[in-house]
């Protein structure tokens, strides 16, 4: 069914917010049109991937998946 099954994603946790932080995070999903699944996403995804100091990797997805 999925050319690749390791790339199947998976639900992994639950995040806890309280009604300052959901508005925020409901703010920023209407101002870039993402659902709010994929833009959390990718929002923890890049912090790691700059925290551990890789983040050349991440641009050269996003590049990647851009075409």
């Amino acid at each position: 069914m999925y050319q690749d099954p390791n790339l199947v994603r998976q639900r992994y946790a639950s995040l806890n917010l309280n009604e300052r932080e959901r508005a925020l995070v409901d703010a920023f999903v209407y101002h870039s049109g993402w659902p709010k699944s994929v833009l959390l996403r990718e929002m923890i995804i890049k912090e790691a991937y700059q925290s551990l100091g890789i983040d050349r990797l991440y641009s050269s997805n996003l590049a990647q998946r851009a075409q």
